[in-house]
């Protein structure tokens, strides 16, 4: 005898099928997770893409309407010069 305590077939098998388990459910939880960063980040990116456009639509949305409403009052700076 070698020492160590004699284990049947089947033990040995069920505990092959355990580890094997735990790998294949260790290496979908990495897929998972690294799918959704994935996605966590495109949309947080998209999303900072659009506030920035959002936002440089507003701010000349702003400038257009103060330039017609100084070019309406009579007081445009381009029309002075």
């Amino acid at each position: 005898m070698s020492g160590y305590p004699q284990v049947s077939h089947r033990r040995a098998e069920f505990w092959r099928t355990v580890r094997t388990a735990l790998a294949v459910a260790l290496l979908v939880a990495l897929a998972v997770g690294q799918a959704w960063q994935l996605g966590y980040t495109q949309g947080t990116a998209a999303g900072y893409g659009e506030g920035r456009a959002d936002g440089t639509d507003r701010a000349y949305e702003r400038g257009h309407s103060a330039a017609v409403s100084d070019y309406q009052g009579g007081v445009a700076e381009w029309a002075e010069e």
